[in-house]
């Protein structure tokens, strides 16, 4: 073999020790992620947990006007459907 073949040689076997030490670490950093990723908040990265997100920001939306809309329209029902004096 010419001191060019083991070169190369030394070059590939570099490669595959180094391919293989990320593929274990990233073996571990995925077994990490999930243990982060697990109970609430990877239910609320699902599709249902987003679906379920936008429906409490609505009704939220809903209750919030509600509550800062309430004394006028109070006034306004009172104005409508109470007999005034005559």
């Amino acid at each position: 073999m010419t001191k060019r073949g083991r070169v190369d040689a030394g070059k590939e076997k570099l490669k595959s020790e180094a391919a293989a030490k990320a593929k274990a670490g990233a073996g571990a950093n995925l077994e990490e992620e999930e243990d982060d990723n697990g109970g609430f908040g990877a239910w609320l990265r699902s599709g249902e947990g987003v679906t379920y997100m936008h429906i409490f920001v609505l009704t939220n939306s809903f209750f919030v006007f509600l509550t800062m809309l309430w004394p006028q329209i109070s006034q306004m029902l009172k104005i409508m459907f109470l007999p005034t004096d005559k």
